[in-house]
């Protein structure tokens, strides 16, 4: 049993461990992920109001 103040692990780390090129490439994908669908909507509207736009005059 570990006294009072000491971890369970005696090896344990003792700071967060720092974010590597794994993690930045995961933040990446995530984010293009996320913000990919509205841009493509967006370029799809504006693409269909000049063909319309077009058609039209």
């Amino acid at each position: 049993m570990p006294r009072e103040g000491q971890g369970a692990y005696p090896g344990r780390v003792k700071e967060e461990p720092r974010p590597d090129w794994k993690d930045f490439l995961a933040l990446v994908l995530a984010a293009y992920s996320l913000l990919l669908p509205p841009l493509l909507l967006l370029l799809g509207v504006l693409f269909a109001f000049l063909l319309l736009l077009r058609l039209f005059l």
